[in-house]
């Protein structure tokens, strides 16, 4: 292997042989891909198509003569385009810049660079079908500003040869057509031709289509009676009345000039459109050349199917076109730039890299110059931290620094060099509309610069993308006027590894019987399936559950005390990356709070639905309810019974209350006397039983039972004065019912329920009866004592010659 220093030399003089004939550069302005993000102006060296970076997130307009100044307008937006008539206009020169008080569009030098022509203004949206725009010049002398035109169709301009004339048009209302008018610089005087130019064929196009030839001829693509383009040409020094048809050609096709400010050349190119041969086939594009001074067209080449070329120009001596073109089948986008070799006759594409943009505010001329004034800098190297290499941020290192190293640059024509060192965001494969981009940036005149890991670590965890555990570092070089840059697939990766750290939680305060969620926050690096969250207390009546598996979007934990469980616990969580067994730890208090439980529910024991209870207003019995125990916890359980009998909408409510056991003996001479007095001798009774704590109170389940009053029997000498069926209660019911019937005599009684179909259902009665005040119940079951469905049904009565009907409802 060579040294390192002959190598240099080797490089150096390799670059001197290729400047002593090196055929040329230009300048444009270009995108990455078919973004329309990150547009950058680059110039391009012609010995080897090399691009080199002059600018980032700019829009050229125009360079010197002599390659030391140009003019350009900032972009706004790195994610995004905006035009570039929102920024004032920029001069820049090596490493001076400055801004003009001036914005607009298309700006361009005079000969000699004192003046610069512009337009701004517009009138409406560039692709609206009808736009004007202001057309300018400014004086870099004394910095005025002097209008040439308010009405410039679409903005378009021309700038001659010796770039000392501007020519351009404006709508001519009363004849429908385009004034053309000219003005010479150096005089400072503007002529209107007598000529027009039709704005049926001309003016609703978006592309200039003319050519300001060296001779002072003027060329347009104009349609004929055919409405086909056909090529025309205007004598501008006898300013000739009309323009002129050049001699015929196939009468098929579409012929189009192509746009270009370079009218050097004693010729330009025009396209003649080629239709395809079947509805569904896609044009292309014929390339011709025309001499301006012989008149004779000669074809050259076809242009890519699909592919339309926008800008061009000719190298010194004519043997050479470049043009930057864009994609207009499918899915229009920013084209390749191509290099056509005549004497080859071979068409090639410069870059697989930059494109020409698509868009007409971003595109612009493609500047030429046929010598190579200011060669670039050469590359460097980047060294240290090298390919991959991993830098470590542990607890003990994040206080110290981290030192980033290139190679030295050298520059043939001895410019001094500034170097800029970058971070880029983390991988962002995928992203074709939005390229990586530079999170950080420092520019520096040596060959190293030393950041402090806590700086890294903050630059590193803002990065775009955090599932992987890199990101990139590159270097800049500039003599003032060119950027050698390297792009993100040529920066350097490196690896960072971070102890994990979780984020202080305050002590927190839990209620008795409570399980609450906690998120815990960090930060860590990589894939959460690279670390495990720990969490436990330090009592066997309190206990947690993590998920770990969250962790990356805010982790959370649980926290569950035993039941009824109250006190003090420390809670410890742990973040430990699983290969390296790095840790962080906290630790917090968790205080559970005591609440008072609820009464737990309880059953009723006695009487039950099936029970009936004899009662006598000459006795004095007890009634005894009970019911199962409601266990709680934390107090005593006191309860309360409550009896209802409802007669008929009127409800009689008794209630019994600070009951301490789960046994009440209730009077039943009182309920004797109440069913006595209502002439009731059997009903069916409800009762409740309310379980409370001062705090909370449960209730049971509802209870029935059946008083029957044997105070009203035939023994005490009261009977019914008549046959009497009484409407049931409760109604509706479910699923047990009282029918309550009376009978002044003894007699065959028959008690039968049916559907509403007349089908027999249940019989309830059916035999001999005493006379007295009967009732009977339904559990709403069949003769079968199958449970019937929910519905109307009917129950009759027939005793002796008395017959009577009534309806109910079964609920479900």
């Amino acid at each position: 292997m060579l040294p390192k220093k002959l190598n240099t030399l080797i490089h150096l003089l390799f670059i001197m042989s290729q400047f002593c004939i090196a055929s040329g550069n230009f300048y444009t302005n270009s995108f990455a891909g078919n973004s329309f993000q990150n547009g950058s102006i680059h110039k391009v060296d012609l010995n080897d198509n090399s691009f080199v970076k002059i600018l980032d997130n700019a829009i050229l307009h125009d360079v010197k003569e002599d390659q030391s100044t140009m003019i350009f307008s900032n972009v706004s937006s790195q994610y995004g385009y905006n035009s570039e008539m929102e920024s004032n206009f920029i001069i820049k020169n090596f490493y001076n810049y400055d801004t003009l008080s001036i914005s607009g569009y298309d700006a361009k030098f005079n000969f000699d660079g004192s003046k610069i022509i512009f337009t701004s203004s517009f009138t409406d949206e560039i692709f609206e079908s009808e736009n004007f725009s202001s057309l300018d010049i400014y004086s870099a002398f004394d910095s005025t500003i002097t209008e040439l035109s308010d009405s410039v169709l679409f903005g378009y301009y021309l700038l001659s040869a010796d770039k000392n004339k501007v020519l351009w048009t404006e709508k001519n209302n009363l004849m429908d057509s385009l004034n053309i008018h000219i003005y010479d610089i150096n005089l400072d005087q503007t002529d209107i031709l007598d000529a027009k130019l039709p704005y049926e064929t001309y003016g609703g196009s978006l592309l200039n289509n003319l050519f300001w030839g060296k001779n002072n001829i003027l060329f347009a693509s104009l349609s004929d009676t055919n409405n086909t383009k056909r090529l025309y040409s205007l004598d501008l020094n006898q300013n000739a009345l009309s323009f002129s048809e050049l001699s015929s050609f196939d009468t098929t096709g579409l012929y189009m000039i192509l746009n270009t400010q370079d009218f050097n050349h004693g010729k330009f190119l025009f396209s003649r459109m080629i239709p395809p041969d079947n509805p569904t086939g896609m044009y292309h594009l014929e390339i011709w050349t025309h001499d301006i001074y012989n008149g004779t067209s000669d074809y050259l080449f076809n242009f890519s199917n699909g592919q339309i070329p926008l800008n061009y120009f000719w190298t010194f001596d004519t043997s050479n076109i470049y043009l930057g073109s864009a994609l207009m089948w499918g899915m229009a986008g920013n084209g390749p730039f191509y290099h056509y070799d005549l004497s080859l006759d071979s068409s090639t594409s410069l870059s697989e890299t930059y494109r020409y943009p698509l868009n007409y505010f971003l595109n612009g001329d493609l500047i030429y110059f046929d010598n190579n004034i200011n060669t670039a800098p050469l590359s460097i190297e980047l060294l240290l931290p090298s390919y991959n290499e991993t830098i470590e941020l542990y607890q003990n290192s994040i206080n110290d620094s981290t030192t980033f190293s290139w190679s030295m640059s050298q520059d043939l024509e001895g410019d001094s060099l500034m170097y800029t060192f970058h971070f880029w965001d983390r991988d962002r494969s995928g992203f074709w509309l939005q390229p990586p981009i530079k999170i950080y940036s420092l520019n520096s005149l040596n060959t190293s610069i030393t950041l402090s890991n806590e700086f890294i670590y903050n630059i590193f965890m803002e990065a775009l993308d955090d599932t992987v555990s890199y990101f990139r570092w590159s270097v800049d070089v500039t003599d003032g006027l060119h950027v050698l840059s390297s792009d993100y697939d040529s920066a350097y990766p490196i690896s960072y590894k971070y102890t994990p750290t979780i984020n202080l939680i305050e002590d927190q305060e839990i209620e008795e019987d409570t399980d609450p969620w906690f998120f815990v926050t960090g930060t860590f690096y990589g894939l959460i399936s690279d670390y495990t969250l720990y969490a436990y207390s330090d009592t066997d009546d309190f206990y947690v559950i993590d998920e770990p598996s969250v962790f990356g979007g805010g982790g959370r934990f649980e926290l569950i005390p035993n039941q009824n469980w109250f006190g003090e616990a420390t809670v410890t969580l742990i973040l430990a990356e699983n290969e390296s067994g790095l840790a962080d730890t906290t630790s917090f208090q968790v205080t559970v709070l005591p609440v008072n439980d609820s009464p737990e529910p309880f059953s009723l024991i006695y009487p039950m639905v099936t029970d009936t209870i004899l009662i006598n207003t000459d006795t004095d019995e007890t009634v005894p309810f009970t019911w199962g125990r409601s266990m709680d916890v934390d107090s005593e359980v006191i309860y309360k019974l409550t009896i209802t009998l409802d007669h008929f909408g009127t409800s009689y409510t008794s209630e019994y209350e600070n009951i301490a056991d789960t046994l009440f003996g209730v009077s039943a001479y009182e309920y004797a006397t109440l069913m006595t007095n209502l002439n009731l001798p059997r009903w069916n009774m409800e009762y409740i039983i309310e379980a409370s704590d001062e705090e909370f109170t449960i209730l049971s389940e509802a209870g029935e039972f059946v008083f029957d009053n044997t105070s009203l029997s035939i023994e005490n000498g009261i009977l019914p004065k008549e046959f009497a069926l009484y409407q049931n209660y409760p109604n509706p019911f479910n699923p047990i019912t009282s029918l309550r019937y009376d009978l002044p005599n003894d007699g065959l009684v028959n008690i039968t329920i049916y559907d509403m179909m007349g089908r027999v259902v249940k019989t309830l009665v059916n035999g001999s009866q005493t006379a007295g005040f009967k009732s009977v119940q339904w559990n709403a079951s069949n003769n079968r004592n199958e449970p019937v469905s929910a519905g109307l049904y009917l129950y009759t009565i027939q005793a002796v010659e008395f017959r009577q009907t009534k309806k109910m409802v079964l609920l479900k």
